[in-house]
């Protein structure tokens, strides 16, 4: 009776325990995507600090070569004294994306492991960070402006772009496979 089909679906929908996931045989076992989906959070919080210190972009007008980092923008409006604008692009596009991938990461390691996270601080937390984490914005943003500036000057991606862009894919993939809430 363990092994019949209903009682697989009786054990998924009444909610294994990170144990019983953890060594589940089923290929497509809430454990093994709960192993995924963790693993896909470090490697997304790893891509994100290693695209902040790469070049992100190389800009090439005349004998003026310049290369940019993700802050550099944000840095820019800083100098000029756009100060709202300056922290309000560092916070909306690396600095709260880096916040609610942590503790997303955080709390997908500490079920896969079988701790108990502080879910009831932390899921409301992460859920008010949602609309603030605009990286993908960010990089349809810059993408945007690369294609406006092609014609006026020379533009190569840096090594932070493709880094950057793969963290935004991943972080989509592992947001939307995964009902946080659930959790």
């Amino acid at each position: 009776a363990a092994s019949s089909p209903t009682s697989r679906t009786t054990s998924s929908a009444r909610g294994a325990t990170p144990q019983e996931m953890r060594h589940s045989s089923e290929p497509f076992a809430p454990g093994r995507r709960l192993a995924g989906a963790s693993t896909c959070g470090l490697v997304v919080v790893a891509l994100l600090a290693a695209a902040c210190a790469a070049p992100f972009l190389t800009l090439e007008y005349g004998d003026l070569v310049q290369t940019n980092f993700i802050f550099t923008g944000a840095t820019a409006l800083w100098h000029d004294q756009q100060y709202f604008l300056g922290v309000l692009v560092a916070l909306t596009s690396v600095l709260i994306p880096g916040l609610q991938l942590s503790l997303f990461a955080y709390v997908l390691l500490a079920l896969q492991r079988g701790w108990r996270p502080p879910r009831p601080r932390l899921a409301p937390l992460i859920a008010f960070l949602s609309p603030w984490s605009m990286a993908g914005v960010f990089l349809i943003g810059t993408l945007v402006a690369a294609v406006k500036l092609a014609q006026l000057a020379s533009l190569g991606p840096g090594p932070g772009l493709y880094l950057f862009a793969a963290m935004v894919l991943l972080w989509t993939l592992a947001s939307t496979s995964l009902d946080f809430q659930a959790l």
